[in-house]
């Protein structure tokens, strides 16, 4: 081999050498970016979705709290329940979709009592709400 020839075969392999050092680089870099893209997407998403629950939850809040006050304290009326049934519908319609899943499954829960109320006979309605171990 000329000596021509063995500093070329030198000088290519630095090239690529080189060359696969900067891919490889080049590649973690763009992984890293990535990740603090998708972080950063994350945390707005949080934070917006945070946001929207705390406009939306003191709603539905107002509404729990003056069925348990009456609920509680009151002479509970099936006019009470049905109203509180067409607010948490309401409600439902425009924030159901900001919820936690946690949150999801007790609204159902409650959401089902209240249906149940809704739909027991005015007797059966009184008879529930004037024995005072159901209350």
């Amino acid at each position: 081999m000329t000596l021509e020839l063995l500093s070329s075969l030198i000088a290519l392999a630095g090239v690529v050498i080189s060359i696969l050092a900067s891919a490889y680089v080049s590649s973690r870099q763009s992984k890293i970016e990535i990740k603090k893209l998708r972080a950063e997407l994350q945390m707005t998403y949080a934070s917006k979705l945070l946001e929207k629950r705390m406009n939306a939850y003191p709603d539905l809040f107002k509404h729990i709290s003056d069925f348990e006050k009456v609920f509680k304290y009151g002479a509970m009326q099936k006019p009470v329940v049905d109203k509180l049934f067409e607010a948490i519908l309401l409600w439902d319609s425009s924030n159901s979709l900001f919820m936690s899943s946690n949150a999801i499954r007790k609204y159902v829960r409650f959401r089902r009592f209240i249906l149940t109320l809704k739909e027991l006979p005015k007797k059966e309605f009184d008879n529930f709400f004037s024995n005072d171990e159901t209350r």
